[in-house]
Order: structure tokens, then C-alpha cells, then sequence
């Protein structure tokens, strides 16, 4: 109903200049995205301009400059008055690094011609231009291309926080992957390190998911790297919990949830104290124990690859020139593959001198592993382990002791000395069942 005539437009975005912040009126043209050239009135930038220099919130300065980048307002008061171009703002920005952050390439241009200097650093917080336009959620893939050949030597240039204009890119709302292939582009280092984590960290611990897929896909390997203080990626999800980040690093990359940091701390132990990630967590892992191998049907608690991870058709393959039967149902991307299964084909293409390249469907190199997995694939491969699961005995305890009322005597006593013995078993009562999967056999040669 606000919005029906372009008066009202205008009316409310000067109502947010005079009474409002630099991040009201940032929301009303950036996600509202009220259109100023639809405004009617041909001196709309003289009434803005009046109420920023009355703003009750004593952030005329910010808001003036954030309009000089934004809108062509910059161009309207530069005639008004010429010194105003050259303020900079509390926190040590200028014009034209505002007009990188939230602007056009136009308007950039228009401020250097006007005397702004390109290579100015914030006197505060030493970031460059790149910085600012790697922030850009609309045109920060222009800014880099157009003006980033000025500026090689520097893009890996760190601010007083040490953040590189890659990381600023990482924290872009709408477009990071764009604007950070611009800088890797001009030699953007992506092992850069943020206080001992890698950059797949620094986008974990800003809750950026998508951020974080990028890297992923640009480096496997970071994933599996330690970040500050020894901890492991899914560590340092939970000390900086968004339920997304945790359930893509568990379900999407299967990452261990039982590895401990350097300090021999478990997820589970950090998340003991947050109800809402303990119960995320305990879930996650609920949901690892339900997935299947697609070949033995048993558990993949010790790791597994999604399907997409391999080659189907070879697999296909294998199934009937190996195993001399079809796969009953079609193989989709999500479906899991436990590390058994794959060492086991591995093992008989090894050694029982089936040395064809067309039925190899696993993974050649180890980058899917992790160090446990690792240590679990060497020692399967030297014939001290074999797959094996433990089988729970669901039993059924009384909620309390109201549930006794009515039963013998004999049968209370027996439910007393029961419900004893199971707690003193951690309310659990296992009975170890061995299996080795006869899908996995080998021979046995050395024995």
C-alpha cells in the first residue's frame, strides 16, 4: 500500500535520512530497492540531502557518503559543494572506497576523474580498493575486472585484521564465487591462513555455506585440515554453529564425527552445554547410523563415498563380470558406498590379477580420507581387520516405578534387579553379534 505512488517512495526514504541509520536507508535501496528514478519530483536529491544534514542519529556523514556511492547524488552535491568529495569517515573511509563497496563502475570512474586517488588505503584499517569491491553484492565482479590490473601486487594485501580481499569476497551476500574467481584471476592466493585457518574455516566460522562449497570445490583437500588450536572443520562448525554448515560438512562431505581436536576433545563434548547443537548433532549422527552401504547393506559408520563419487557404469560393470549378478535397483548420486566395499574391489583387482582399467569404479587417490580412515585402510590392506558390526538388543525399561503397581512379587523383584543390572550397563544391554560380510571374503593366503 506504501508503495502505490512514487511520492511515497521518496517520502519514506526521507523519513529514513532524517529519523533513521545508515542501515535503514541501506535496506530501503539495496533490499526494498526503491527505485530513485521513478521519483517524480526533480529536486528529490536537494530534499534528501537536508534531511541527512538534520539526521537525529548523528550519521549525516556515513549516510552522505554511502549516497555518493550508491546514487548519482555524488555528482549533485560535487556542485553544490566540491569539498565535500574529499571527506572521510570515521572509520577511515573515502569516497571512492564506499563507491567500490556499494556502487557502479560509473561512479567509480566518475570520482577519479575527479581527483579520488584509486590506490588510497584506509588509514585505519589498511584495507585497499579490492577490499571494498570484493564487498560489492552487485557489481564487485565489474569493479575487480575493470580496475584489479592496478592492483596485482596487492591483492593478497592484508588488513589490520589480516584479511585479504579474498576474504571479503567470502563474505559477499550475493555473488562471493564470482567475485572471488575475479581475484583468483589476478593471482588471489587461496591457501591464504586467518589466525591458523585455512579459508574453508574462515567461511565456516562466518556461516557462510555457499562461500564455503566454493572452496570446497576449488580444494578437496582443505576440508580435512586443522584450523586455530588444532581443531577439525566440524569443530570449529560447532563453536560457531549454523545447523546448515553442520549438516552439509556430516551428510554432504562426511566428515568424522568422532575425531577429536588436538586437545582430545569430541563434537559431542564441545556441544554438551548448547542444547540446540547437541540435539543437531546427535541427530547427524542418528542419520549416519540409518544410511546403508548400497553393495552389503550394512552400516557405513566407519566412512563410505556417496555414489556420485565413483564411476557407475564400471560399477555397474564390476557387479556383473565380478560378482556375476545385477544390481537390483538404479544407483543415484546420494547413495553410499562403505570404505569396506571399495577396499574390498580394490583388493581383489590387486591381487587376484584382474589388472583391467575398465573395472576399476572406486576412487583412485585417498583425498576422500581422512587420517583414521587412512590408518583404518592400511591396516585392512595388511590383513588385520575385516568389516564387522555390533548388533543392539532393543529392550524395553519401565518409565517408573508406578508401571510395577499390580504385579506379583516374584515379577517386581526380577524388575528391580533388571532395571539394576541394565543401568549399571549404561541402560544398555549389548549382545555382540560378529559378522563377517560374506561380500567381502578374501583370500586368505597368508593364514
Amino acid at each position: 500500500m506504501l508503495w502505490e505512488r512514487p511520492y511515497d517512495r521518496l517520502a519514506i526514504l526521507e523519513a529514513a535520512c532524517h529519523f533513521g541509520d545508515l542501515e535503514m536507508c541501506k535496506w530501503l535501496l539495496e533490499e526494498v530497492e526503491i527505485d530513485v528514478n521513478k521519483f517524480e519530483d526533480e529536486d528529490w536529491k536537494a530534499h534528501i540531502l537536508i534531511d541527512v544534514a538534520v539526521n537525529r542519529k548523528n550519521e549525516a556523514s556515513k549516510i552522505l557518503q554511502y549516497l555518493f556511492s550508491r546514487l548519482s547524488a555524488a555528482k549533485f552535491v560535487h556542485d553544490k559543494d566540491g569539498d565535500l568529495i574529499n571527506e572521510i569517515s570515521a572509520d577511515g573511509e573515502k569516497i571512492l572506497h564506499l563507491a567500490a563497496q556499494f556502487g557502479s563502475v560509473e561512479m567509480c570512474q566518475w570520482l577519479i576523474d575527479q581527483g579520488q586517488d584509486l590506490s588510497a588505503i584506509n588509514r585505519f584499517n589498511l584495507s585497499n580498493f579490492l577490499h571494498y569491491a570484493a564487498l560489492n553484492s552487485i557489481n564487485g565482479k565489474d569493479m575487480i575486472k575493470t580496475y584489479g590490473k592496478d592492483f596485482i601486487e596487492y591483492v593478497n594485501q592484508m588488513n589490520i585484521n589480516f584479511f585479504t580481499p579474498l576474504h571479503f569476497a567470502m563474505l559477499n551476500e550475493r555473488q562471493p564465487d564470482k567475485v572471488a574467481e575475479a581475484l583468483l584471476g589476478l593471482g588471489a592466493d587461496l591457501n591464504v591462513k586467518w589466525k591458523g585457518n585455512n579459508l574453508l574455516h574462515f567461511c565456516v566460522v562466518n556461516r557462510k555455506l555457499e562461500s564455503a562449497k566454493f572452496v570446497d570445490a576449488k580444494d578437496k583437500n582443505m576440508i580435512k585440515q586443522r584450523g586455530e588450536g588444532g581443531k577439525t572443520t566440524l569443530h570449529i562448525a560447532v563453536d560457531n554453529f549454523d545447523e546448515d554448515m553442520c549438516n552439509w560438512l556430516v551428510m554432504k562431505k562426511g566428515v568424522n564425527l568422532r575425531e577429536l581436536s588436538v586437545g582430545g576433545k569430541s563434537v559431542l563434548k564441545l556441544a554438551s552445554r548448547e542444547m540446540k547443537v547437541k540435539k543437531c548433532l546427535q541427530s547427524l549422527i542418528t542419520s549416519r547410523k540409518r544410511a546403508l552401504c548400497l553393495i552389503c547393506e550394512r552400516p557405513t559408520a566407519d566412512g563410505a563415498v556417496l555414489a556420485v563419487q565413483v564411476d557407475k557404469e564400471k560399477l555397474q560393470t564390476w557387479f556383473l563380470n565380478v560378482c556375476e549378478y545385477e544390481l537390483e535397483e538404479e544407483i543415484e548420486d546420494k547413495d553410499k558406498i562403505c570404505y569396506f566395499c571399495l577396499w574390498h574391489a580394490e583388493f581383489q583387482w590387486k591381487f587376484e590379477e584382474m589388472m583391467n582399467e575398465e573395472l576399476v569404479w572406486w576412487p583412485r587417490n585417498l583425498d576422500h580420507l581422512d587420517n583414521a580412515a587412512r590408518d583404518l585402510r592400511k591396516n585392512y590392506f595388511e590383513g588385520k581387520l575385516e568389516q564387522c558390526f555390533v548388533q543392539l538388543e532393543k529392550i524395553e525399561l519401565p518409565e517408573s516405578e508406578s508401571e510395577d503397581v499390580g504385579r506379583p512379587s516374584e515379577a517386581k523383584q526380577q524388575s528391580h534387579i533388571r532395571r539394576k543390572n541394565t543401568r549399571k550397563r549404561s541402560d544398555v544391554k549389548i549382545a555382540i553379534v560378529l559378522h563377517i560380510s560374506t561380500l567381502l571374503k578374501r583370500k586368505k593366503s597368508t593364514t
